[in-house]
């Protein structure tokens, strides 16, 4: 009987291992998970492939949102979705109000047992964002974030005797940076202190308002407020830079000579600064210059606060799964610090990986991404019909004042005037 047993023991160890490697367990049954994700076979390429190789009994049935976006998807479509796909991971909703609604599970009590999750690896103002849409609990996780930097080029910089940009900047202290390249007798004219990708300085004029948490309406989205000392400072501090030539922005005829990112002048080494998302690094690889980073400008009065980082891959187990377990094997798989530092595709095209570890390039910096927490400002919901056509006659107004044909402080009067009328209308019907 003795023997019986020890050959039995032998034979499940044996079971064991050939099914560790795959997370397997003698007891494991075929099993099948429904998963939200942005298309099946993206899904499968950054997350999927793995899993099922090391779980094989274990089935992904992908739910393309793609298809439901290119139709137009509103939140309350989202949640008819879940309600009639019952999935077991969903993707990519509003936390906040899915956690209200009770449509989450809280996943506290399995991350206190997890061993593969390492929340204090994690970027932890990321962590504490989530957590406090969750009213103090985790119900999502992100597997990699996207978030902003201040971009600048070391050489130019030590060419110009000039010193480098500093973590926590306003956007003001940007430019007056920036100036200083203007204003170096060495500058032959085609070096710029700063070039920002857009196809109109009044996109720059308003990645500044969000930093400085203004809005072209008031907080009800029925006043127009361009016409303030606020937006009228920063309006004229983008004109004022553009005129000097101290800020870049792209030309028409800037996105006909080829690929925008390797044409623009910070990647050819001729713009001392940029702003943008972490994707710049790919372009950054081949570069004849130094460079480094620091983090994006920010408002003075919040200077811990970011307006670009977000979680852009959310994850959270709906709560009529009726495989709780199953997705919580397949979520601590997405968040795990092991796959963090195994799959690389995770953390490009613009994202950035939760555990800071898993980056390499250290040596430029890039705890920059990391430093700030979300800032979540409430922006008006205004018709899109107005929106579209206000933001139009708002660049048309500021190409005038730039050439010098029309005053700004007209302009912000006849902007208000005209806005307000035309809001008004839109909202109306």
């Amino acid at each position: 009987m003795n023997q019986k047993n020890m050959l039995l023991k032998l034979l499940l160890c044996l079971i064991c291992l050939t099914a560790g490697c795959s997370g397997m367990k003698p007891e494991d049954k075929a099993t099948k998970l429904k998963v939200f994700y942005h298309d099946k076979q993206s899904f499968y390429e950054i997350y999927g492939k793995l899993f099922t190789a090391q779980n094989p009994q274990v089935e992904i049935e992908v739910v393309s949102l793609d298809d439901y976006y290119k139709k137009g998807f509103s939140m309350e479509g989202y949640r008819e979705l879940v309600k009639k796909e019952q999935p077991d991971l969903i993707f990519n909703f509003d936390l906040h109000s899915f956690v209200e609604d009770g449509m989450l599970i809280d996943l506290e009590p399995l991350l206190k047992k997890s061993k593969d999750v390492n929340l204090e690896r994690m970027n932890k103002n990321m962590t504490a964002y989530l957590r406090n849409k969750g009213g103090g609990r985790l119900y999502g996780l992100s597997p990699t974030f996207q978030s902003k930097a201040l971009f600048y080029n070391k050489t130019l910089f030590d060419q110009f005797g000039i010193r480098y940009p500093t973590d926590h900047m306003s956007w003001e202290e940007v430019f007056q940076l920036a100036a200083r390249f203007a204003k170096a007798e060495r500058n032959n004219g085609s070096t710029y202190g700063y070039y920002h990708n857009v196809s109109h300085p009044f996109w720059l004029v308003q990645n500044i308002a969000e930093t400085e948490g203004l809005s072209l309406t008031d907080s009800t989205g029925k006043k127009i407020m361009i016409n303030t000392p606020s937006w009228r400072r920063i309006l004229d501090m983008v004109i004022s830079r553009t005129k000097e030539g101290t800020v870049y922005i792209n030309q028409p005829g800037d996105t006909q000579k080829g690929n925008l990112m390797h044409e623009n002048p910070f990647i050819q080494g001729r713009a001392a600064m940029t702003v943008e998302y972490s994707y710049e690094l790919e372009y950054l690889s081949n570069v004849d210059f130094e460079w480094g980073i620091a983090t994006e400008p920010v408002n003075p009065a919040t200077p811990d606060r970011s307006t670009s980082l977000a979680s852009n891959k959310l994850f959270g187990i709906y709560s009529g799964s009726k495989n709780i377990d199953g997705a919580w094997q397949l979520l601590e798989y997405i968040h795990s610090e092991k796959f963090a530092k195994l799959n690389s595709r995770a953390g490009t095209r613009g994202s950035l990986p939760a555990y800071i570890d898993s980056m390499q390039k250290k040596d430029n910096n890039m705890e920059a991404f990391y430093k700030l927490y979300p800032q979540d400002a409430y922006t008006p919901s205004v018709p899109y019909e107005f929106s579209t056509e206000f933001y139009e006659q708002v660049q048309q107004a500021m190409t005038g004042v730039i050439e010098g044909e029309l005053e700004l402080d007209n302009v912000l009067m006849e902007l208000d005037k005209i806005g307000q009328f035309k809001l008004d209308q839109a909202l109306k019907k």
